[in-house]
């Protein structure tokens, strides 16, 4: 894979990100501005029209309950003005770091003109065209140098080098640095305790556990999306979903013409050779689960192995049943308070990431749901919060993830003023969405598809819920059972839902123990507890 070292003494402690490369030089200056001259003009941002060189407001001041007393410090608090102090401003529909492209939607010289809708589809209704192009460009972009560049050799080291990284690299690295331990004075440092994850012990997580959890994905699949058409000069790329509701144990995007699939003779269960997601390197390693919170770091000078998927070995025995995706749809609100996994009240956020469902459980070990249930099915890379995106198809996954959410925005017509306030630091509606350059905020993307620039081929969801008979939803009151609560309709569903898959599970699981063969090809590591997104 295309790499490149840079050596920048910088005085800054904890450096740990991700900056456009053309900024890391200032990143030690008292200024510490980033405001590139875009090609073509004379002026930083662009000047006059284009852009401006403004100061980064100061984000908000935490306090507990949004953060924990000992946290004062850690860089993303007030992203980026750790890092930078000025920043580039662009006018009209204009974005980037320098005002160098258009904002999501928009074309021409000047950024005025509405682009067509992407159209994200169904993986499964790709021709073999289609399919073969799709893995190309992702493969384009493993391979493609960015724009940006990274830092991630310790917490609390002065001087480091700075790595140039794939367009594709650069991405993963941004989804676990929203999600890496916290830091306290330079060094890492676990939360544990009632003040933010009713006694769990967690990392800060600027992506997961809050109601941020949907719009950070939403940009985080918009800027993948923008990327892998800009390296392949496709501006109408989109990327496609799975819908893996009632799918029992079958991945139908697991094959080599989409998301890889998985090469049963390997007892890693890496990828099949047929497909070219199997010569990737993982940028970030993956974790034993029985050392909570212990530092992983996505080092990307240091290759992780291969990408790997194991649900031979998983604690999520199947994939979400189609009576969670209704029951999830079925909840009018978007967030309740206190917003925690082990304690929040039924919504639809706490719902679709994964911490309640049809049955009436809350997430437990080996019981979640929905976004949680398909990455703990699968193990392996996707499994783990730091190295999940260095599986292909975790943008299959969060592509339908962002459907259900779209589908939920439309069948309640949804406005910003729903989102709660008081939350975790970093999930506020206001909130800058941590750690892109440039800034994006929550309230950006909390808004129907159509007005960012892309559309889904068919919303059949909505006739899921409309045919359950009933839309009406749950009280705000928590639920204390499934039998006093849980739809009457889904009821029926589950039965013949949970049914099947028991059948399907039998004849895949039959076909594992064969595909397995001796007690010599085991999966390298042991069955383990699954840390929640």
């Amino acid at each position: 894979m295309w790499m490149l070292y840079v050596v920048v003494v910088i005085g800054a402690s904890g450096v740990n990100a991700q900056f456009p490369r053309v900024c890391i030089g200032n990143i030690s200056r008292t200024d510490s501005v980033c405001c590139p001259v875009p090609e073509g003009y004379s002026e930083p941002c662009g000047g006059a029209g284009v852009g401006s060189c403004q100061a980064i407001p100061p984000g908000p001041k935490y306090q507990p309950p949004a953060i924990p007393p000992w946290l004062p410090d850690d860089p993303r608090l007030d992203w980026p003005r750790r890092y930078f102090k000025n920043a580039c401003v662009c006018e009209g529909e204009r974005d980037g770091f320098m005002c160098q492209y258009c904002k999501f939607g928009f074309y021409g010289d000047d950024c005025s003109k509405k682009k067509a809708l992407l159209k994200r589809r169904n993986a499964l209704t790709l021709n073999a065209e289609e399919k073969a192009h799709l893995v190309r460009v992702f493969d384009l972009a493993k391979h493609t140098p960015s724009e940006y560049a990274t830092i991630d050799n310790g917490f609390g080291i002065d001087n480091q080098s700075f790595v140039n990284l794939s367009v594709y690299d650069y991405l993963v690295h941004v989804h676990y640095f929203s999600t890496k331990n916290a830091e306290v004075d330079g060094e890492p440092h676990c939360i544990v305790g009632p003040e933010v994850f009713s006694g769990r012990t967690q990392s800060l997580d600027f992506a997961h556990n809050g109601p941020g959890f949907l719009t950070w994905h939403r940009l985080y699949l918009m800027m993948m999306e923008r990327e892998m058409g800009r390296v392949a000069g496709d501006p109408f790329f989109a990327l496609p979903y799975w819908n893996w509701s009632g799918a029992g144990v079958e991945c139908s995007v697991c094959t080599d013409d989409l998301a890889g699939s998985i090469n049963w003779s390997d007892p890693l269960r890496t990828l099949s050779t047929g497909s070219p997601f199997s010569r990737w390197e993982s940028a970030c390693e993956l974790k034993d689960d029985s050392v909570p919170c212990a530092v992983y770091p996505c080092d990307l000078r240091v290759p992780r192995g291969p990408v790997i998927r194991d649900p031979e070995a998983s604690v999520s025995p199947f994939l979400p049943p189609m009576e969670d995706v209704i029951f999830t749809l079925s909840q009018a609100t978007f967030d309740l308070y206190p917003f925690t996994p082990a304690t929040s009240r039924y919504s639809f956020r706490n719902c679709i990431e994964g911490f309640g469902g049809a049955s009436g459980v809350f997430h437990e070990t080996g019981n979640a749901t929905m976004h949680i249930q398909v990455h703990s099915f699968f193990r392996g890379t996707i499994s783990q919060v730091s190295s999940s995106p260095d599986d292909p198809l975790f943008f299959f996954h969060h592509t339908y993830i962002d459907k259900l959410f779209e589908v939920w925005l439309r069948m309640y017509n949804a406005t910003p003023n729903v989102f709660p306030s008081n939350v975790a630091a970093g999930h506020n509606l206001h909130d800058v969405i941590v750690p892109f350059i440039p800034l994006y905020r929550h309230v950006d993307f909390f808004k129907q598809s159509y007005d960012l620039g892309y559309d889904y081929d068919q919303t059949e969801e909505m006739e899921w819920v409309r045919n359950s008979k009933k839309m009406t939803a749950l009280s705000s009151s928590e639920l204390t059972g499934s039998s006093n609560y849980a739809l009457t309709a889904l009821s029926v569903i589950s039965a013949v839902a949970l049914c099947c898959m028991a059948v399907g599970i039998l004849i895949v699981s039959t076909r594992y123990r064969k595909r397995s063969g001796s007690e010599a090809e085991q999966p390298l590591l042991a069955k383990q507890e699954y840390v929640p997104f």
